[in-house]
């Protein structure tokens, strides 16, 4: 009961900052918006497939667990908090933030794109970013269980 406590705590104490940061790293993000061909995402989504691979050796192809209810009610309401500016709330792109980013959130309801990572590296980049983006980590932001329960929830998102 105490962990959490702690950890609810934590999130309260990070509550109010999550979506000013999200703001902030989108500002920065939003100097010339760039249109980009399919080849060109093609390339940049093998190459963050292939990293991540390299980072998480065995462990890439791993499956996760499937979700509780209290996992996927708390990964909503963080979605809708920290992710749904960029990623909408349905995941689509088209957040309310889509038009000053450099490049366009990824689709998360996108079966395609969304089997062409594992699990694993989904979950990865949320915890770790996507460097030249305005995915940003949030390994340090939040406890993994958050972070773990926000990934359960996008996997909702997927349209079948």
């Amino acid at each position: 009961m105490r962990q959490a406590q702690t950890n609810h705590f934590y999130f309260m104490k990070k509550k109010h900052i999550l979506p000013i940061i999200a703001l902030l790293i989108s500002i920065i993000s939003c100097n010339n918006p760039k249109e980009e061909t399919d080849s060109s995402l093609s390339v940049r989504r093998t190459e963050l497939r292939n990293k991540i691979k390299i980072q998480l050796g065995e462990a890439y192809d791993q499956p996760i667990p499937t979700a509780t209810k209290q996992q996927l009610e708390r990964g909503r309401a963080l979605f809708d908090q920290i992710c749904a500016p960029c990623h909408g709330h349905r995941g689509d792109g088209e957040g309310v933030n889509n038009d000053a980013l450099i490049y366009k959130p990824s689709d998360l309801s996108d079966q395609e794109q969304a089997h062409f990572f594992s699990e694993q590296a989904r979950l990865y980049i949320i915890m770790n970013g996507i460097e030249g983006t305005a995915m940003m980590s949030w390994k340090n932001m939040l406890p993994d269980a958050d972070l773990h329960s926000v990934y359960l929830y996008t996997r909702t998102l997927i349209k079948e």
